[in-house]
């Protein structure tokens, strides 16, 4: 009976949690006590009983949700995985591959995402393993778990591995959801961006084009996936050298995303910073200047000092010694050198390539101490 009112709690304290934006620090750590007391309650009904199965499965899916509440709301990774390890040999015990497979999931995608990739690799394949094992090679959990690897392999730069985890995952997803769902537009959208990345641009547009077709369907032609997936074609169209097409999708991208996210919002950024160079190409260097002026100021002001800064810097540079602005162009590339420094180091080749543009800017202004400091 104690254990039913706890629940009905929880149930009131997680809608509490879900509803608060920003989270309520208060409810969380109130939500927090609750799958304690909720754990303490079953450790105890587990004393009188060890080999209450039922019993063993509430305390893995608590410890596994009190994981997801330090990594989600109060953003404790080390503390997350603490819990996810915890519910992982409750579920090992008890021999639930189910949940084995599960918490290995959640681990690996943890991992991933804080940079710890080999034992993201890890547990990403043995949740594969187990869920090929329990639920056959054909369920939808074995297709995303292929997309999470995917993921992974794509980050790594193992394409071949990417391309063959997301064209699994697709076959799976289209016999799971039947053909053209949303779910088959995101492992699309990623396959895309590997086939991009591996240079295989015809691939890349043929999958890009193929998500926007059914992310249009389903989710109308302003919803902000749409406005992703033009920012990609028109990145590829820009490789193609289709500066009008490219253009095109940067723009229809841009006003969906002007009318969904804050006027400051670093994905706008990435797309006036696109609009840009498309001007820069077409020799509208006034045009160029402005959008790019405008995404440096969104990075200045949400990333402070942050590659993709230092990069829009080094564009402005280009941009002014194009028209012979010198004095903007080396104060431009100085201050990238001062972001790349910081964040890569003073010997990394980033920086090296940088000063040599410093360098030709200052010869064409006639300072050759500087040039042949900076080429040193």
């Amino acid at each position: 009976r104690a254990l039913q009112l706890y629940q009905e709690i929880l149930r009131f304290k997680t809608s509490q949690v879900e509803a608060a934006t920003p989270p309520d620090s208060f409810a969380l750590s109130s939500l927090l006590q609750v799958y304690e007391d909720m754990l303490d309650m079953n450790k105890a009904r587990l004393g009188e009983n060890n080999d209450n199965d039922a019993t063993h499965k509430e305390i893995a899916e608590l410890l596994l949700k009190m994981g997801t509440l330090y990594n989600t709301k109060f953003k404790d990774h080390k503390k997350a995985m603490e819990y996810y390890q915890k519910s992982l040999q409750v579920g090992k015990i008890k021999k639930d591959h189910k949940h084995v497979g599960d918490v290995l999931n959640i681990m690996g995608v943890v991992y991933a995402k804080n940079g710890s990739h080999k034992k993201a690799l890890k547990c990403l394949n043995d949740s594969l393993s187990m869920r090929r094992t329990v639920l056959g090679d054909k369920h939808i959990e074995v297709g995303l778990a292929l997309h999470n690897i995917g993921n992974l392999a794509a980050k790594e730069g193992d394409h071949r591995k990417a391309i063959a985890s997301y064209e699994e995952a697709l076959g799976i997803k289209r016999e799971a959801y039947g053909p053209e769902s949303i779910s088959e537009a995101k492992t699309l959208h990623s396959l895309g961006l590997v086939h991009n990345q591996a240079e295989n641009y015809d691939a890349a547009l043929k999958c890009f084009k193929h998500a926007l077709s059914i992310r249009k369907e389903k989710l109308g032609d302003s919803h902000l996936d749409v406005a992703f997936s033009l920012n990609s074609i028109g990145k590829i169209y820009k490789k193609q050298g289709d500066k009008n097409n490219a253009m095109e999708c940067f723009s229809t991208s841009m006003n969906i995303k002007k009318s969904l996210l804050a006027s400051d919002h670093i994905s706008i950024a990435e797309t006036i910073s696109e609009i840009s160079y498309i001007h820069e190409e077409n020799g509208d260097i006034e045009n160029a200047i402005k959008s790019q002026s405008a995404a440096l100021f969104i990075y200045q002001t949400k990333l402070g000092d942050h590659m993709n800064t230092a990069d829009a810097l080094v564009s402005l540079s280009r941009m002014y010694d194009s028209i012979g602005d010198y004095t903007m162009a080396i104060d431009s590339y100085t201050n990238a050198i001062r972001i790349q420094e910081q964040i890569l180091g003073r010997d990394h080749l980033t920086i090296a390539e940088t000063m040599y543009l410093l360098g030709k800017v200052h010869q064409k202004n006639g300072d050759i101490d500087k040039v042949l400091s900076l080429f040193k």
